[in-house]
């Protein structure tokens, strides 16, 4: 009846209505066409306000006939689940849209910047946030900048690709990083992305990143996993509404699963391990359980924790602590410099785990035992990793107390009402005089309720589009002004875009797009044995050249010139053959236990976590 644009904002004004403290702005362009959107409900709301320290933004196609990619932020609460901080459907990916969603975004939640926000190497995306959030630390998803090295540094050997990961994630001086990160750069052939990629290490390597908030994110995962579960009820050819109706039931079951924790901690304690220890049981009444989890690992590791003697110049409240593995007599730890005071209760260590993740570390722990301080400081405490976390009250932009859901409140004011109707009604039966002035005096009451109702129920089924004038864009509007000749700009020349597809299925694309008759020619020229690794090639079949990227996978091979390897097996054997196997997690996301595996195993593996299904009957020498 509306059409598109008239739907979108009644859905919107029908929020508001349900919801006061629902949040939505719309962008027009100069002939009044929606160009961006963007909304939070009451929940978002709340949950930013106590967990929004740490953001992850990225963006996803194919979620609605209009081609806008959907962008969402989200982060963790204090049991490490997914929240959905606020979404929007953009027109483009420009800089100015950006911008706009941005400040749209910290508008909408009072102003409150996040501390830290993670995204991929969007440019017009970090240009924003820039000019937005200049206070901000901006860090880059490293699983993204994973899965561009693999593609850009593969065909320089397994191993370059092993150094790189090194400077990512293992080096804590920026010395031993520019070092290694130096010697890397000689055994590449073509250093253009790895150089562009070294201009802006500080927002991914860690060494520069010991005193970052970011309570242990890394990447846009988190996104990725919403996005993903998104694909499962959204598609390309679903109107707004539907839409609307689909992101809602995915953040419903979202949600679930942190109402489901809210009731484990309240009826479950966390298994303390030694329970006579006083400091356990302080933090497992405190902490969530998974949280307390995390805790307790470092408690243990305090207790293989060595203090090393003073040495001539040493401060008197400095310790020099090493942790020893009790696997290995002879391995010790790096050496950490622990402040501490035990006057003021207080503890500093140079690991800066503290700082990231705001938890304490082993080496913390240990020098708080040697000062005989037996409970943590609550100064030590963060209240977003507690079980009281959602503890209080958030205010909106206007002012007014959120409330998750209303319907609850109202339950609530019932109740009251009940209550003191049920005991008035019982003292007035008593005689006839009171309970005909009761009864009198509730059918008066009963009149104003029912005047007031019907103003009420006319107030909110005033529809956005009965009063005539320009758009309204105020944020948060109950009844936002929508000229007839508004509606969703269209998308001008290629409409949109799918999903920007990872280097691994554009991998898989290129080399699997032979006829599906080459296909069956082929497997009716194989026979159709287990182990085809000793299978000759047939008489006649296209000898095509093995292609690089396979190639620089099989540089570890003992027997590299295998023709009628197939792709399954080929990774089979570089995992089997490889000292290293994280790099795998690049590739495939498969993650093995460290024993060999066989091909079977591998096989399901990897047809259940990858795009990479239709490779394992490839015959790469035959294509």
């Amino acid at each position: 009846m509306y059409g598109e644009a008239g739907s979108l904002l009644k859905y919107f004004h029908l929020q508001t209505v349900e919801n006061p403290s629902f949040q939505y702005s719309i962008q027009l362009d100069c002939e009044e066409q929606i160009t961006n959107i963007f909304w939070a409900d009451a929940k978002m709301l709340i949950d930013y306000a106590l967990f929004g320290d740490v953001v992850a933004f990225d963006t996803t196609f194919g979620t609605n006939k209009e081609h806008r990619p959907l962008g969402v932020f989200v982060g963790f609460n204090h049991f490490r689940e997914t929240m959905v901080f606020g979404a929007a459907l953009l027109y483009d990916e420009t800089i100015e849209s950006f911008k706009w969603l941005f400040e749209t975004f910290l508008a909408t939640h009072c102003n409150k910047e996040p501390k830290t926000i993670f995204t991929d190497q969007d440019i017009a995306m970090g240009k924003a946030i820039v000019e937005v959030m200049p206070n901000v630390w901006h860090g880059l998803c490293t699983w993204h900048i994973t899965e561009n090295a693999t593609k850009h540094l593969l065909c320089d050997g397994l191993e370059v690709l092993r150094e790189f990961k090194a400077c990512m994630y293992e080096y804590k001086e920026e010395a031993k990083f520019e070092e290694a990160f130096s010697a890397l750069r000689g055994k590449v052939t073509k250093g253009t992305w790895l150089d562009s990629i070294y201009a802006v290490k500080e927002k991914w390597a860690e060494c520069y990143m010991t005193n970052v908030f970011s309570l242990g994110m890394r990447s846009t995962q988190l996104s990725e996993s919403f996005n993903k579960d998104l694909k499962d009820y959204l598609k390309c050819t679903m109107d707004i509404m539907r839409f609307f109706k689909q992101f809602e039931r995915v953040l419903g079951l979202k949600r679930q699963n942190e109402t489901n924790n809210e009731f484990d901690s309240k009826e479950k304690l966390p298994r303390i391990k030694m329970r006579r220890t006083p400091l356990l049981r302080q933090v497992g009444q405190i902490y969530t359980s998974n949280i307390f989890e995390a805790f307790q690992d470092e408690y243990e590791w305090s207790t293989a924790a060595i203090i090393k003697p003073p040495v001539e110049g040493q401060l008197t409240n400095e310790y020099r602590v090493v942790i020893s593995n009790p696997e290995n007599d002879n391995s010790i730890d790096k050496e950490y410099q622990v402040f501490g005071d035990p006057l003021i209760e207080t503890v500093s260590c140079s690991c800066k785990m503290f700082e990231r993740l705001r938890l304490l570390c082993a080496h913390a722990l240990k020098v708080l035992d040697t000062m005989n301080i037996k409970l943590i400081p609550m100064k030590y405490i963060l209240k977003r990793w507690t079980r009281e976390a959602k503890a209080e009250t958030v205010q909106d932009t206007s002012g007014r107390t959120i409330l998750e859901d209303p319907r609850l409140d109202a339950t609530r004011r019932y109740k009251a009402l009940c209550q003191k109707f049920v005991k008035v009604a019982s003292s007035a039966s008593n005689f006839v005089e009171s309970s005909s002035l009761l009864e009198k005096g509730l059918n008066n009451l009963s009149v104003e309720v029912d005047k007031l109702l019907l103003n009420l129920i006319r107030e909110r089924d005033e529809g956005p589009l009965s009063s005539e004038g320009t758009a309204s864009e105020q944020q948060g509007a109950t009844q936002p002004y929508v000229p007839n000749n508004v509606t969703l700009k269209p998308k001008e020349g290629k409409k949109g875009g799918k999903r920007r597809k990872s280097w691994t299925e554009n991998f898989h694309d290129k080399y699997s797009q032979g006829s599906a008759d080459q296909r069956k020619s082929r497997k009716k020229k194989m026979p159709n044995h287990s182990n085809t690794e000793n299978i000759q090639p047939q008489q006649g079949e296209d000898q095509r050249v093995v292609p690089q990227h396979i190639l620089a996978l099989g540089n570890n091979y003992q027997n590299l010139q295998v023709p009628n390897n197939n792709f399954t097996q080929l990774l089979l054997g570089e995992y089997n053959r490889s000292q290293d196997r994280s790099y795998f997690d690049s590739w495939t996301g498969i993650s093995f236990p460290s024993q060999d595996v066989n091909v079977q195993h591998f096989t399901q593996e990897l047809h259940s976590r990858t795009n990479l299904s239709d490779m394992s009957n490839v015959n790469w020498q035959g294509m």
